[in-house]
């Protein structure tokens, strides 16, 4: 799974090394538990965070503030941007 990947390389990009592997675990299972109903069926949501629960919202903050680090980081030394709000 892509957010498993992307938690391990944040987790060791930032240097967190203590814990590591609860936050994994704890972040596969709450992926794996992602289902929902629609017309009387249940389904499980096999890619993605499911919207609405509590986790959601943190892992897409992380993930944004992650790529906006690595990512606008780059793009403002490039162009030699030196304040940036």
């Amino acid at each position: 799974m892509f957010v498993l990947w992307w938690v391990a390389g944040v987790v060791r990009y930032y240097g967190i090394c203590h814990g590591l592997e609860e936050i994994i675990t704890m972040t596969h299972t709450i992926m794996k538990q992602n289902y929902f109903e629609f017309h009387n069926k249940f389904y499980i949501q096999n890619t993605g965070l499911a919207m609405g629960t509590p986790i959601s919202s943190i892992l897409s903050e992380v993930y944004l503030q992650f790529m906006e680090h690595i990512k606008l980081y780059t793009i403002l030394l490039q162009n030699n941007i030196l304040v940036y709000f």
